[in-house]
């Protein structure tokens, strides 16, 4: 096999069950070398907890660091979906929130990795670039954010913290975008739902765990928005995108979080406003089943 992807994850795990679909993939395709884990927004320790024990089950020991609990935007935004956490049988609560540990890691992630993911929102990363503004070496980067297709609608992680993610667009560094729609267009049936409830691998036991908890305390709709980054790192024809500039309404009272596309061929960023969604989610499941 050739030599794998060096990956890190930022992520926001705990809120919606597509994170852990996400990692549970990650940790599952022999292609990639999972490296290391920060966690963003809110209860940062008990999402790192979760991302502890997904990758117990794969046999795998990632760095994993709780990062940034708040956020950099300085006005307020009601947080009405905010969630703990689902419960974890083996929590250890031995991770307590570590910007310094956070930032070391995105430092040595930028100088020396293969693939950024960030799957929540913008801030751990935000803050390593006000730190240290130099991008002229990046790893390769996808993020789950944005929407341009759907008229007003403001995509969660750009959201939450439109701030940080307007200081990451404005580097003019590549970064592909998997779209708020991505997700939409690549919810699992209830057929296919019902074909992971039956796998027993130790990851998918993991996340056929939470994904109970989930229809039990939150939506049983399972839109799989993050999980697609790793489907468009592997697989990115797949996909249909726009390129252009990705730039952040920060300002408007009612505009706050939209995301617009100007289109240039020249510019950095792509934005996947189309997938095959058949072939996406046929490749997510084979990975994640026995």
């Amino acid at each position: 096999m050739s030599k794998k992807f060096s990956v890190h994850l930022d992520t926001d795990i705990g809120d919606d069950i597509d994170d852990a679909f996400c990692l549970a993939l990650l940790l599952r395709s022999p292609e990639i070398k999972l490296r290391s884990v920060s966690t963003v927004l809110n209860d940062t320790a008990g999402r790192a907890d979760m991302c502890r024990e997904l990758c117990e089950a794969a046999g795998q020991s990632p760095k994993i660091v709780a990062g940034a609990s708040g956020v950099i935007t300085r006005r307020v935004f009601k947080n009405s979906r905010s969630r703990k956490p689902p419960h974890v049988a083996s929590r250890s609560y031995d991770y307590k929130a570590d910007i310094g540990a956070t930032l070391a890691t995105l430092a040595d992630v930028r100088q020396s990795y293969d693939v950024l993911l960030t799957i929540g929102p913008k801030t751990n990363l935000a803050m390593s670039l006000v730190a240290d503004p130099d991008v002229s070496r990046f790893p390769r980067y996808l993020a789950m954010a944005a929407e341009i297709t759907v008229c007003n609608h403001a995509e969660w992680n750009i959201v939450v913290d439109s701030e940080a993610a307007d200081v990451v667009c404005r580097t003019g560094m590549p970064i592909d975008f998997i779209s708020w729609k991505i997700g939409i267009d690549t919810k699992l049936t209830a057929d296919e739902q019902a074909w992971l409830d039956k796998q027993t691998n130790p990851v998918a036991k993991v996340l056929n765990d939470y994904r109970g908890q989930f229809k039990k305390t939150h939506a049983t709709t399972q839109n799989m928005y993050d999980p697609m980054t790793v489907v468009a790192l592997l697989h990115e024809e797949w996909f249909t995108w726009r390129r252009g500039y990705l730039r952040v309404e920060v300002a408007g009272e009612h505009s706050m979080g939209l995301t617009f596309l100007r289109d240039d061929p020249a510019g950095p960023h792509r934005v996947a406003v189309g997938v095959d969604a058949e072939k996406a989610k046929k490749w997510m499941l084979e990975r994640l089943g026995d």
